[in-house]
């Protein structure tokens, strides 16, 4: 470059220099796309097979809970003569309430009959 001649900041260049230049810069660029892209995929794989893994242990958890609370429970036979058994009984404490309810009523009744002959002996007595 001479002093005469202004000084320019572009380069001349071939096209074919310019066009390897130029993919090379887009493939530099789609590489580090692609980077991210698989980096970010990988990362929420990742994040959603430790979410999976902590659904299992926490299924899990629940299953054994289940068969604990299931061991706790009456089998339909059980349950059923016991059914049969607790009728019966209620039957019978049914009757003896009413008998007694019915006994009851009729102590009462005697009382009261037999408050208010005194009631009327006395009144006549005098």
């Amino acid at each position: 470059m001479s002093d005469k001649e202004p000084w320019h900041p572009i380069v001349p260049l071939t096209i074919k220099e310019f066009v390897d230049r130029t993919l090379a810069a887009e493939v530099k660029r789609i590489e580090a796309v692609w980077k991210a892209e698989t980096e970010s995929r990988d990362k929420a794989r990742d994040i959603q097979a430790m979410e999976l893994s902590r659904r299992l242990d926490d299924l899990n958890h629940a299953h054994q809970n289940a068969e604990k609370d299931k061991q706790a429970f009456l089998t339909k036979a059980t349950y059923e003569a016991f059914l049969k058994g607790f009728e019966s009984w209620s039957r019978e404490v049914n009757t003896y309430m009413s008998n007694q309810q019915g006994r009851t009523a009729a102590y009462v009744s005697i009382v009261g009959i037999v408050i208010l002959l005194i009631g009327v002996l006395l009144k006549f007595w005098k």
